[in-house]
């Protein structure tokens, strides 16, 4: 979800990397790392890349986000070299081991060691605990906030679709959940 692009044409650029190649002989090119984040987080942070520029509805990003991950739930079972979805909200809350377990999904160094010394002087910046503390923030009634009825009304209309993904996430809850 990071580059969405490449998240609609993975198996594009699984057939255009690995053409050629197969598991056994040359060892395949490709590895899909997918970061997914809270949908409401995810649209309203499309919404202040895009302002000024386009005003595009919060419905259609959410709409959007939600075609993307059928797209990308849809391609998941074709894609090789077991590919990773994780999210960001938990590599946020936990980097250590969100990181251990991408190292190791790589092939590479995983140790606590390895992975501390790439978290304190690899990353070049701090990780936010919560990267969608705003965005929740905005969303529940801060200023500028979503009001109560409108929340109702996109989360009784995403949550199912959100659901079918099964990424995991709570949109009727997510007030809470700070």
């Amino acid at each position: 979800e990071k580059s969405p692009p490449n998240a609609v044409i993975s198996r594009f650029l699984q057939a255009l990397y690995n053409a050629g190649r197969n598991e056994t002989s040359i060892g395949l090119q490709t590895k899909f790392l997918f970061v997914t984040r809270h949908p409401i987080a995810n649209t309203y942070a499309h919404q202040s890349v895009l302002e000024g520029v386009y005003d595009v509805p919060f419905a259609k990003l959410m709409d959007n986000y939600v075609q993307l991950h059928r797209y990308l739930t849809t391609d998941l079972p074709y894609l090789e070299n077991h590919p990773l979805l994780i999210k960001l909200e938990d590599f946020a809350a936990n980097p250590l081991v969100e990181l251990q377990k991408i190292f190791s999904w790589l092939g590479v160094d995983n140790s606590p060691e390895t992975v501390q010394d790439i978290l304190q002087n690899g990353l070049g910046e701090d990780i936010l605990a919560d990267p969608n503390a705003k965005y929740r923030k905005r969303w529940c009634g801060g200023a500028g906030g979503t009001n109560g009825i409108r929340q109702e009304i996109i989360a009784r209309k995403y949550q199912p679709l959100i659901n079918e993904l099964g990424l995991g996430y709570e949109l009727e809850d997510w007030c809470s959940d700070s």
